[in-house]
């Protein structure tokens, strides 16, 4: 294989691997009330609760 058909694999190969593995997510946030200030100690568990069974990356967006 000539070196000019390995660069056209190599960069293929790049590209791919940088669009496949580039992804983000939008988190819908604050239900019908929108984003309140908790008034017990238990909704603000919940929002705890709801913060730790999601995994935020760079790039992630949270809209209400």
């Amino acid at each position: 294989m000539d070196s000019s058909k390995k660069i056209i694999i190599v960069m293929f190969l790049v590209t791919f691997y940088m669009f496949s593995c580039v992804s983000s997510t939008e988190f819908e946030v604050g239900g019908e009330n929108g984003w309140i200030v908790p008034k017990s100690k238990t909704l603000g568990d919940a929002f705890n609760q709801w913060a730790s069974d999601n995994r935020f990356k760079v790039g992630d967006t949270l809209r209400k």
